[in-house]
């Protein structure tokens, strides 16, 4: 469950999309690609079980929610 304070909402997240924030908190400004490339590694999944277009579908979903900013592809 993530909690926005600016709205003072709460949105539940997924744990592909909980590990995801946490890396945009750690490296913001990477592309969808790298976030991609990163995730995989984290949560030790092929790039098949993850594709990159469900990386890009949450991060639309978060940027929808105001939760992040617009990413590069």
């Amino acid at each position: 469950m993530l909690f926005d304070a600016l709205v003072g909402g709460t949105h539940l997240v997924n744990a592909t999309a909980a590990e995801l924030l946490l890396l945009i908190e750690e490296a913001p400004g990477l592309t969808t690609g790298e976030l991609h490339a990163r995730l995989v590694a984290r949560v030790e999944a092929s790039p098949e079980a993850l594709p990159i277009a469900a990386v890009d579908e949450i991060l639309q979903w978060l940027a929808r929610l105001n939760i992040v900013a617009a990413h590069g592809a």
